[in-house]
């Protein structure tokens, strides 16, 4: 990350966008045959929808039946575990405006990050409208949310530019994607933000401002007090619903000290269940796992094992059933699976580049590819 330069639109040319929300909602069906021809595990539910756009594919599910995908311009939506889907809402492809991220809370409210909005809709996606946050697009940077059950309480994290001078510029050491300017041309570089909303998104409150982490990354919460967020340098966690955020601690009884000079590294997902137990990955292939509910973390192990043949692989995504049951997603698209609350990890040999996963439970795990839409079986 530390060549990377963000400006002031985020790696965008300009601040104007097209949006397209389809009023009715379009059903379509895929037409290509259930397949069973992978392997005995990994069976296929259906092929993609139509309209196809570029970028990848996010999936989540509400229950055994009713879910969402998306694609880069569109957002579908199935009652029937992915064997149909209808498409719900649509981006034009002469947008540079893109979907970055949904959630889902149930079947009707769900929330919806593009590169430049954040939007809401109260009846399953046919209607959306534009939340209006404190990112103020293209100079900030909106990067992830999370909404707890009801749709009322939630957080959204991400950078936001401060104004700063030549003479503070020059004697920081920012890194570069930090550095950006303002549309007046003022230098500015990034801070790391953290707002809470408990009415929907109508109003938001600032939780955590850092210039230490110049970006959050990423989020996860437990619960309406427990909750950990991830920054591009730094990973901090709160008991108290985000009135107080605090570093995480690593133990001394149980790091390893070459785990403990990984810190050029960063890290990329974090996942819990609920029982406070939580993992998060980072980049070089580490992980870090709490059984505390994120104020303390042991290392699992360095993952080359998992990878003898790269030093660059990770797992970009990581999710669990329960302590000990958990699938990965690694940068390549493949999938591992951990029966050891991830000790160590298998890869499930399957020749398909998996985008993104689901697990509602045990025995309802969904992965998408550019294949088409697979259940993962026990």
């Amino acid at each position: 990350m530390g060549g990377r330069r963000f400006d002031k639109g985020g790696g965008r040319s300009g601040p104007c966008f097209v949006l397209v929300i389809l009023i009715v909602c379009l059903s379509l069906t895929t037409s290509r045959p259930i397949s069973t021809s992978f392997q005995s595990r990994i069976r296929k539910v259906s092929g993609l929808p139509q309209p196809r756009s570029d970028g990848r594919h996010l999936i989540q599910f509400t229950d055994t039946q009713e879910g969402w995908l998306a694609d880069n311009k569109n957002l579908w939506r199935t009652t029937d575990g992915g064997m149909s889907w209808k498409l719900v809402y649509s981006i034009s492809q002469r947008s540079l405006n893109s979907i970055m991220g949904f959630q889902f809370v149930d079947s009707r409210n769900g929330f919806l990050r593009t590169s430049g909005w954040l939007l809401k809709t109260e009846d399953g996606g046919c209607t959306w409208r534009r939340l209006h946050t404190p990112f103020d697009f293209p100079q900030d940077q909106l990067l992830d949310l999370s909404f707890l059950a009801g749709g009322k309480v939630g957080w959204v994290v991400g950078g936001i530019y401060r104004p700063i001078t030549r003479k503070e510029l020059e004697q920081h050491p920012y890194p570069n994607y930090a550095i950006g300017t303002l549309p007046n041309d003022t230098e500015a570089v990034l801070e790391g933000v953290v707002f809470h909303t408990d009415d929907g998104g109508r109003t938001w409150h600032e939780q955590i401002r850092t210039r230490d982490v110049h970006i959050f990354l990423g989020l996860s919460f437990l619960d309406a007090r427990h909750g950990v967020v991830l920054g591009d340098l730094d990973v901090f966690y709160t008991r108290d619903g985000g009135r107080s955020w605090h570093p995480i601690e690593f133990r001394d009884d149980c790091v390893d000290q070459n785990f403990m000079t990984v810190f050029e590294e960063h890290p990329v997902d974090v996942y819990f269940v609920g029982s406070g137990t939580g993992w998060v990955s980072y980049t070089g292939g580490y992980m870090a796992k709490s059984e505390d509910g994120g104020q303390t973390w042991c290392d699992l192990l360095h993952l080359g094992g998992t990878w003898p043949n790269s030093s660059d692989n990770f797992f970009q995504k990581i999710r669990f059933i329960n302590q000990k049951h958990g699938f990965g997603l690694d940068v390549d698209g493949a999938l591992y699976e951990t029966r050891d609350g991830g000790a160590t990890w298998v890869k499930i040999n399957a020749n398909i580049r998996f985008e993104d996963i689901y697990l509602f439970d045990a025995n309802h795990i969904w992965a998408v590819a550019d294949e088409g839409l697979f259940r993962i079986v026990p």
